[in-house]
């Protein structure tokens, strides 16, 4: 079995930018002096995102955004300063934690690698049917224009107009993910290995320990790493016990090579996704290659019954059935909603979709096998 992985499936986690300006000034030496040291001394993260840091208790080292000065120089006889600053930046995370800010008892739950840089199933069960994927760029976006416009004061003295300030942004790498829902996604790695290994080269095979205990004896999960040329890693593990997780980490130089530039021109989800769409492409030559798991002696004739009982449920409300087959296919689960609780009940009681979590459906195996089928031939567009 073979997927697809679509832009709009796409999600965004650990990105590197670099803000760089040679044109900051005119400035005395006084001036410089005083920049330099409120540039070192004042914290640049926008205001939302120390409140939402701070909510959280978030440790240092899990901090969605963070940044370093990488050369701050003043050439005196020109009176302008040369600004670098580097900026890490985790779109997965802040959502995460937006999420966890607004709960009066946020989830203690982490995932099977022990990192808290997943979205789960608390985040769909408040913000679906918003898509994260748009959530990502917006994040972005805000975030590291947030941190321009406080370098932008701080340079300016409170007055954004008294000096030159034209900064310029590019990207030097940035990691792609696509979670993928598996009834056992411990054992579908093991069932990958051989079609991942064939796909990439310089295979390497790792373990990890997991802190869940409740599904099963074995402690230790895998995880695949490969690679297709320079600076392109990517990865196949278990993100969450029922959910693969696909990772592709993408450096400088190949981004170039894939897009052409690596420079941001424009902060906003169009701009972003242009930029982004030449490697996608040639990620999902990649991953297109790899065999998902498929349960065998489906027959799928049951899969089209199934599909039939869900367009029968929504027969007045077309886009509402492309909209639910979309996320079927996308996430393989659908999270309820007002609109849809009393149809989901009833095609659960006819065994189309099964309750997985409060309130997450998902689809039975022969419709789940049909979808698959569907997803790498066409795509339907809400």
């Amino acid at each position: 079995m073979k997927h697809q992985f679509t832009m709009d499936s796409v999600l965004l986690d650990r990105m590197v930018f670099c803000l760089y300006s040679n044109e900051i000034g005119p400035l005395s030496q006084n001036e410089f002096n005083e920049v330099k040291s409120r540039l070192k001394r004042e914290c640049l993260i926008p205001s939302w995102l120390t409140r939402l840091f701070n909510h959280n208790n978030t440790p240092k080292k899990n901090k969605p955004l963070k940044y370093k000065i990488h050369r701050l120089s003043y050439n005196k006889n020109l009176k302008m300063a040369n600004l670098t600053i580097n900026v890490h930046i985790n779109p997965t995370r802040i959502l995460a934690h937006e999420l966890r800010s607004t709960q009066k008892t946020p989830s203690k739950k982490r995932s099977l690698d022990g990192n808290d840089n997943y979205l789960g199933i608390e985040w769909w069960l408040v913000n679906s049917p918003d898509n994260p994927h748009s959530r990502c760029f917006e994040i972005v976006a805000k975030s590291l224009l947030g941190l321009q416009s406080e370098i932008t004061q701080i340079i300016g003295y409170g007055d954004v107009n008294s000096k030159l300030f034209k900064p310029h942004w590019s990207l030097q790498q940035v990691e792609f993910y696509w979670d993928v829902f598996q009834n056992n996604a411990i054992a579908a790695i093991y069932e990958m290995e051989d079609s991942f290994r064939t796909t990439f080269r310089d295979f390497e095979k790792s373990y990890y320990n997991f802190p869940i205990t409740s599904i099963g004896v074995d402690r230790t999960a895998p995880c695949l790493k490969g690679s297709c040329r320079a600076q392109e890693l990517f990865k196949l593990y278990a993100k969450l016990y029922n959910t693969l997780r696909f990772e592709a980490n993408i450096g400088k130089n190949a981004i170039r090579s894939a897009c052409g530039t690596n420079v941001i021109k424009h902060f906003n989800q169009r701009s972003l996704e242009n930029l982004f769409q030449p490697i996608i492409t040639n990620l999902n030559d990649k991953w297109s290659k790899l065999i998902f798991p498929s349960s065998n002696g489906i027959d799928i004739n049951e899969g089209i019954s199934d599909l039939y009982e869900i367009a029968h449920s929504f027969t007045r409300h077309k886009n509402l059935f492309i909209n639910i087959i979309n996320e079927l296919m996308r996430n393989g689960r659908i999270v309820s909603r007002d609109e849809l609780y009393g149809r989901l009940c009833r095609l659960k009681k006819k065994n189309v979709l099964y309750l997985s979590e409060r309130g997450v459906y998902i689809p039975s195996e022969s419709l789940t096998e049909l979808l698959n089928n569907l997803q790498s031939t066409t795509r339907l567009k809400s």
